[in-house]
């Protein structure tokens, strides 16, 4: 039991679940914004890289 509690993975997964319980409030509506603006940001990039690799041939 004391080397389970005193695995670096436990100790990691310890205070991941704290830092998510003190976000848990406003956390995921964060994380879930963060996620829509990286999806959106890597789209548009996306967009933009097609959209300038095909100019010159039109």
């Amino acid at each position: 039991m004391t080397q389970n509690d005193t695995s670096p993975f436990r100790a990691l997964a310890r205070k991941a679940r704290e830092a998510i319980r003190i976000k848990d409030d406003y956390g995921r509506q964060y994380t879930l914004r963060f996620m829509v603006f990286l999806c959106a940001t890597s789209f548009s990039a996306t967009l933009i890289a097609e959209t300038a690799s095909l100019t010159p041939t039109l």
